[in-house]
């Protein structure tokens, strides 16, 4: 959520003197493990105010390219194929469009893609010419699910004054763009880093450390590094 702070190597992007300014702040998280919308009042202090029930938008994706025999990983390929798709032609119903609540759920969406394409392919045979036409409808569906939940959470929070996006499902330029748009238009920041920084890296784990030092959140004698544990496979 934090990379969008990260500088490049030419020393560009929000200093510190400009960070204060951002806060408090919403976060959207976006990848093959998170959909999750944060509520940030200052750097170290978060509030999860919605999550994905089950799968997020980055594993919706591969596995629906798996689906369209786009390979692993199948999301970049499904984005691209949107681009020659047709709006309107091939339509999803927009998951969790209705609840009153901040979460996600993307497990039937999931579902009603596997069925649709099992349906066009019998209908079309060999031709796969429906395929640009449907990966543009599951992405619109997937956008609009994540702008009804950002949308609602900004009436729930008007005192937000940015939002901060991250993780590899905003490799997507479109997507990046899209969600930008809707923030700008409600005359909010948006943060965001160049595309390197957006799935995962070291430079966002420095980052999160820089952070922590100021605050000074790191082992000391009175806190014994041979106390502190590894898990490998922590899952968040």
């Amino acid at each position: 959520m934090l990379s969008g702070l990260l500088q490049n190597s030419k020393g560009k992007g929000i200093v510190e003197e400009e960070i204060e300014g951002l806060f408090p702040a919403l976060g959207l998280l976006v990848s093959g493990k998170h959909t999750d919308l944060i509520y940030v009042q200052e750097i170290g202090k978060y509030r999860k105010l919605g999550e994905t029930l089950d799968d997020a938008v980055g594993e919706a994706f591969d596995k629906v390219g798996r689906m369209l025999n786009f390979g692993y990983p199948g999301g970049p390929t499904l984005t691209e194929f949107a681009k020659r798709g047709k709006r309107g032609n091939i339509s999803f119903t927009i998951p969790m469009k209705n609840s009153d609540d901040l979460n996600f759920s993307y497990s039937g969406i999931k579902t009603a893609a596997l069925y649709k394409s099992k349906e066009l392919r019998e209908m079309y045979e060999k031709d796969s010419v429906w395929v640009y036409d449907f990966c543009r409808g599951f992405l619109d569906a997937i956008i609009a699910s994540l702008l009804i939940k950002l949308e609602k959470a900004l009436n729930m929070y008007p005192e937000v004054k940015s939002v901060f996006v991250g993780g590899g499902v905003f490799n997507s330029e479109e997507i990046l763009k899209r969600i930008g748009n809707f923030v700008r238009e409600n005359g909010l920041s948006y943060v965001y880093s160049e595309k390197k920084y957006r799935g995962d890296n070291g430079g966002m784990v420095g980052l999160v450390g820089y952070f922590k030092i100021l605050r000074k959140e790191y082992l000391t004698k009175e806190r014994d590094i041979e106390g502190v544990d590894r898990e490998p496979r922590l899952g968040f």
